[in-house]
Formats: C-alpha cells, structure tokens, sequence
C-alpha cells in the first residue's frame, strides 16, 4: 500500500506476506516499509517483521508538533551544517549544548530496523512545509528534502489509519 505521492513524500506499507514470517509479531501488525521522498526510496521495504505501528506514531507525532520543530541556531546554516550541528549534539555528544534538547528533530532514526543506518531530522521553519534532513549511509551525502506540511501529515495520518484497520482485523479478529 502507498500512501500519498512518491514524488514528495509517500509511505509504502504492507503486511507481512508469509510464509517465511507471521503478519503478527506479539501484540502488533508485522510487516515491511519504507519511505519515498522525493522519488528516492528510504528504508529498506525488504527488511521482515517490522512494526508499521513505529513509523505511524513517529510521523503523526512530527506532525503534531511541526510548529516546535526548529531551534534558532539551525537559522542560515546550510542543511549540510544543520544535520552536523544535530548530530553532534543529539548523537556523539560533542557540539552545541544549546541542541541537546532537540530530540524531537530526528526523523527515521531508531524508529524501526528498516531505517537503519539512516540518520535524519525534521525542522519546520515554515508552517507550510516540513524540511527533511538525510543521511541514508554513514558516510554518505547530506540529502534535503522540503515536503508541504498538509502532504506530510496526510500520509501520517493516512497511514495511522491503515495501521489501526489492520490491527483490528489482524489482531481482534473480524467484526461480527
């Protein structure tokens, strides 16, 4: 399933399919995900039994709190810059201690095991569009991405949506 438009900012969701691994993982729905920004897919939609539960709280809370999603010292610096000034201070404790308390930047980071190794924040200069900071490898390139906030938060909460139906038929059963 995707959500929204892989030219901006889409989701691509689906369950488990079996037969290898359940479409239940304990008390949630398993399946396989990633993102696409920008026609460039992140994530790995081949990583098993992950939980799409993760990545829907995490983007619907980013889009819940998108007015908080910037501090001023990221002001004027280049994306480059503003994901080292982040990373320093929020990952290899060095750098600025005025951004220690940004954890509600990062984006994708420990979210699930698709993600991994990314490296990513969102900051929301302005109301209407949420910028996406990423590093897909260690040592790769600094990707930016700018997405309109109503796209952001339509696939957050249309994925959220989704997530819920599943775990209602998967987990609870039909409705009778």
């Amino acid at each position: 399933m995707i959500f929204g438009n892989p030219l901006t900012f889409a989701a691509e969701v689906v369950v488990e399919p079996g037969p290898e691994f359940p479409a239940t993982f304990g008390s949630n729905v398993a399946g396989r995900m990633r993102l696409i920004i920008g026609g460039t897919n992140v994530g790995n939609i081949d990583e098993p039994r992950c939980v799409p539960r993760a990545l829907s709280e995490h983007l619907v809370e980013l889009s819940a709190s998108a007015p908080a999603l910037w501090h001023p010292l990221l002001e004027d610096v280049a994306p480059h810059e503003q994901l080292k000034l982040l990373d320093d201070a929020l990952f290899l404790g060095g750098g600025r201690p005025e951004l220690e308390n940004c954890h509600s930047l990062i984006f994708l980071t420990n979210v699930s095991e698709a993600f991994d190794p990314i490296k990513g924040f969102a900051l929301c200069h302005s109301p209407s569009e949420i910028y996406l900071l990423l590093k897909l490898e260690v040592s790769g390139p600094v990707l930016h991405f700018v997405v309109p906030y109503e796209e952001f938060a339509g696939v957050a909460a249309a994925l959220a949506q989704w997530v819920s139906e599943q775990e209602r038929m998967l987990l609870n059963g039909p409705a009778v």
